[in-house]
């Protein structure tokens, strides 16, 4: 049953507490420059504030969890929105997550690696740098060359030294002298042989 309340009848206004704003956690972790722009200061902010503890930061990985309650506090207190800030997926790799870097920081880098591949281009057609296979194959060849030569020119030196040092009975100066000379003939040779190969070359294209 009603109760009916006359004109006379005082009413009282109770005033209803009010609900405390619920707080949207979001699990995730972002880099400074993204915690940064989120709440409109510099990076050298968001590094001083975490060096005077205001800000959690992982120093493993250099990244912000923005589920921590003193970093969510501290990202609101300055006007900042949790759930737009840019996260870092950190599943795909346990390396430490590259800087932020704008469109005109990608397109300068990417102009240098393009620069450079044109540099090595040319260098690999003025023939500054060979493949390997044709180094290695050429060294051998350089030492079989001058294992040939020598081999060869040691004969033909014994046979015409060997009398003079008998007759002399001793090694002396110029019979070292006549040694050296035909070692480093060899050498030379050897030299002009593969210096020829590789003038001939034409790197591919």
């Amino acid at each position: 049953m009603n109760k009916k309340i006359s004109k006379n009848t005082p009413i009282k206004l109770i005033k209803s507490p009010a609900r405390a704003k619920e707080k949207t956690i979001i699990t995730g972790y972002c880099q400074a420059p993204a915690l940064a722009r989120a709440c409109n200061i510099s990076v050298q902010g968001i590094t001083g504030a975490t060096r005077r503890g205001k800000l959690i930061r992982d120093e493993s990985t250099l990244l912000y969890d923005l589920s921590d309650p003193l970093n969510v506090d501290w990202i609101e207190s300055h006007g900042g929105d949790i759930s737009q800030i840019k996260t870092v997926d950190t599943r795909s790799s346990s390396e430490k997550p590259p800087t932020d870097r704008t469109t005109s920081e990608l397109q300068k880098e990417k102009l240098r690696l393009q620069a450079e591949k044109l540099q090595l281009d040319i260098d690999i057609q003025r023939k500054k740098y060979l493949p390997t296979d044709f180094i290695l194959d050429h060294l051998i060849y350089f030492i079989e060359k001058l294992h040939t030569i020598l081999e060869r020119s040691a004969a033909v030196f014994v046979q015409e030294i060997g009398a003079s040092i008998l007759e002399a009975g001793e090694v002396q100066p110029i019979h070292i002298n006549r040694f050296t000379d035909m070692v480093l003939k060899a050498i030379h040779d050897s030299k002009k042989t593969v210096q020829a190969e590789v003038e001939k070359y034409e790197p591919k294209n």
